[in-house]
């Protein structure tokens, strides 16, 4: 944590060194999420407008790719796309509504971007399962030639059929949780500077509306008996009640004042359930609801006085 305080002092100091950082981290492949926080950092401690400047040149190089995969036929021009609107310009957006309304307002809103996103592909794309399967079946082909990887064409079409219907939903959600986690080692980082134990209070306190829980339940129906839509967009509707029922039970365990080894106890369980059984990810999705009605913090804080 020192090293990412005198990081973040040092990008603080002025516009061109966040400005090099955040260029030189978006050019560095698997480095580009910490071009993310510097642009969250900035907008965070120094503004909108003078984030959305070193925003600007983060997305420098993606830009330029987009332009080179335009000339050049053969280059594909949807990641540098998807690089520029849901890498920094989504991190930016995100630190810009944690500004104005907190965490619940951003999960929402970016559960609501991602929608808009799932509706675009399906405008332009008449039939993106089609598209999905196409595009995969194609990687998995230059996967076997370049790695001399041997591929179980029964078992990896079985599994593109199902996965398809939600491709789209589930890249954008995965684009969705990194804009989200950037915003948090930003917010982490600038707690910690400059207001010791605030993010603390922050995470133990989301609650989503009862209106999201409703379009959460209003999309359970739909992905039954609505056009395709719904459920590719699924997984982008249910990302924010996995972090709120995360958020909840922070809340709930600060309130019986447990002690630290039960947080780390629960993330290790948190994780077994994200690898080993997902469908289990559902006891958070159902308290986030839960509290969005009955708010459980207070109820459990009382119960704990």
């Amino acid at each position: 944590m020192m090293l990412a305080k005198r990081f973040a002092e040092f990008v603080l100091k002025n516009r061109m060194r966040a400005i090099i950082c955040a260029v030189l981290f978006a050019l560095l492949p698997y480095f580009g999420w910490i071009s993310g926080v510097i642009v969250v950092l900035i907008t965070l401690r120094k503004g909108v407008g003078e984030g959305f400047i070193v925003l600007l040149w983060s997305i420098l190089p993606a830009i330029v790719g987009l332009f080179v995969s335009l000339v050049h036929p053969g280059l594909s021009w949807f990641p540098f796309v998807l690089a520029i609107f849901y890498g920094n310009v989504l991190a930016w957006l995100c630190a810009v509504m944690l500004l104005r309304s907190g965490w619940a307002f951003l999960l929402q809103m970016s559960a609501l971007l991602g929608i808009l996103g799932v509706l675009l592909m399906h405008l332009f794309i008449p039939d993106v399962a089609a598209w999905w399967m196409t595009t995969m079946t194609q990687y998995m082909t230059q996967l076997e030639s370049n790695m001399g990887v041997k591929i179980d064409a029964a078992r990896i079409q079985h599994f593109m059929q199902a996965y398809v219907l939600v491709a789209t939903g589930f890249q954008i959600m995965l684009y969705s949780l990194t804009a989200i986690l950037e915003v948090f080692l930003g917010r982490a980082v600038a707690s910690a500077l400059f207001e010791p134990g605030q993010l603390a209070n922050e995470v133990k306190s989301i609650r989503l509306s009862w209106v999201a829980s409703v379009v959460l339940l209003a999309f359970v129906v739909l992905t039954k008996v609505g056009p395709p839509l719904f459920l590719d967009a699924f997984p982008v509707v249910v990302l924010p009640f996995v972090l709120a029922g995360i958020s909840l039970v922070h809340g709930v365990l600060a309130a019986y004042q447990a002690p630290k080894w039960t947080y780390w106890i629960f993330y290790l369980v948190l994780i077994a359930l994200v690898f080993f059984a997902q469908a289990l990810l559902g006891i958070l999705i159902v308290g986030a609801i839960i509290d969005s009605v009955f708010n459980v913090r207070v109820r459990c804080e009382k119960a704990a006085a």
